[in-house]
């Protein structure tokens, strides 16, 4: 950070990291409780759930009321046939919920509203790692209140967890940066990127950052770097083994975490793949929406030959892209811009506007230590490849929107410390 933008010091550095992380979690809580009670009711009765957040919700209810893990709106489109088509950890997490409280999405929302604040908390404490206490408590503060945050709290989406998983590696990841690796931190990097993958296999994206990791301190000891690389993948894998075996009992086929990756693929690159990105460059829908020409080419399988329908969706995305590239590019292009924007609402877009602009002026603020932000970099960057390949929204950036507050709360507090010098300035 530059001398003309390093924040004053006081009371937040006479506190321990412990009371600020407290603090910041607990105002957190109280925010999200507060709007979990006053905002659900209203939010049940004027809207219908999305398709991802209502599929979630049912999968968490079947597996507390019939001990299957499937819903109607997901193929095998069964309540009594086992599905795959979703990622096992959020449903999971909302029916434990569901066992201790009750099936009432209430108490889902309210273990959410744990997890988000929990988020806060360790948004604080990368940040503080990577940039110092003030910033680190200003990213918190942040956090509590960002409007996109909260909502995810009332939609019982993967992007809750993802955001928490991924705060929580990266935290781990710098607590040990530059040092020799330990078993213990081995594991417990692999054990998040387990969780994660089991969350959203698109979390795999994470995967550049932790090779850096990995052959952090000495980049020059490659070897040393991929063997702890490698651990962490192993252990990684032991967390997901046994939902590869469950999947492959109940749909004799191999699916390590679930079964729409081809789907997906394909949903992102054929001939009507415009459709769906002109109705979310318009404001017509928030979310994607397959128009019913993508199906055709499926008439002649059951939806539960899972196998049969992944492959037939790889080949069909593969011809696309292989025939017209050009047009690939440029569905591409549009999909990364759909990534980076608002969804067509007011409060969204009269906060994630001043927040990317701020995240923009805090890497130029911060540009003296990019080495240190080099994890940061790598995470925000290979975010873009998902929206490349497959398909897009802007709530698939969620994992990496702590990192841009992190550079929001840097931009903030560098234009605060700019609006002190020149208030002295006036007054000499």
């Amino acid at each position: 950070m530059s001398q003309a933008s390093s924040p004053p010091s006081g009371f937040l550095m006479r506190v321990t990291r412990e009371y600020l992380f407290l603090v910041i979690v607990v105002v957190a809580l109280m925010v999200r409780i507060g709007v979990v009670f006053f905002l659900s009711p209203v939010l049940d009765r004027s809207n219908t759930p999305s398709i991802d957040a209502l599929s979630y919700h049912q999968i968490a209810q079947n597996l507390i009321q019939h001990q299957i893990f499937t819903s109607v709106i997901d193929p095998p489109y069964n309540v009594n046939v086992p599905g795959t088509f979703r990622p096992p950890l959020t449903p999971l997490y909302l029916a434990a919920w569901y066992l201790l409280c009750g099936v009432n999405l209430l108490w889902g929302r309210i273990g959410l509203a744990i997890i988000s604040s929990l988020s806060c908390g360790l948004t604080y404490c990368v940040g503080e790692r990577v940039f110092g206490r003030v910033y680190g408590v200003a990213a918190g503060m942040l956090s509590i209140g960002y409007p996109f945050f909260i909502l995810l709290v009332l939609l019982p989406l993967t992007e809750g967890l993802s955001i928490f998983l991924s705060v929580l590696l990266v935290y781990l990841l710098y607590r040990s940066y530059s040092r020799e690796k330990t078993w213990k931190q081995l594991l417990g990097v692999g054990v998040v990127l387990g969780l994660l993958l089991l969350n959203k296999a698109a979390n795999i994206t994470v995967m550049p950052a932790i090779l850096l990791w990995g052959l952090s301190p000495d980049l020059t000891s490659w070897k040393k770097g991929l063997l702890n690389t490698g651990i962490v993948v192993i252990f990684a894998a032991l967390m997901i083994i046994p939902w590869t075996l469950r999947n492959y009992r109940v749909s004799g086929t191999f699916i390590p975490i679930n079964s729409n990756g081809g789907w997906t693929l394909y949903l992102g690159n054929n001939p009507y793949t415009e459709q769906n990105l002109e109705a979310l460059e318009q404001g017509k829908a928030n979310g994607w929406v397959p128009p019913k020409e993508v199906f055709i080419p499926f008439s002649d399988l059951t939806f539960t030959d899972t196998a049969a329908w992944e492959r037939r969706s790889i080949q069909l995305a593969r011809v696309f892209i292989r025939e017209d590239p050009v047009r690939f590019f440029q569905l591409a292009w549009r999909k990364v811009k759909i990534f980076w924007s608002p969804y067509n609402h007011i409060i969204d877009k009269i906060t994630w506007i001043p927040s990317l602009l701020l995240s923009l002026l805090g890497m130029y603020c911060s540009r003296a230590t990019w080495r240190r932000q080099f994890l940061l970099y790598i995470l925000i960057i290979s975010a873009m490849f998902i929206p490349v390949f497959f398909t897009s929204m802007p709530r698939f950036r969620a994992p990496i929107m702590p990192f841009l507050l992190l550079y929001s709360a840097v931009g903030l507090v560098h234009l605060y410390s700019l609006g002190r010098q020149l208030i002295g300035a006036n007054r000499d």
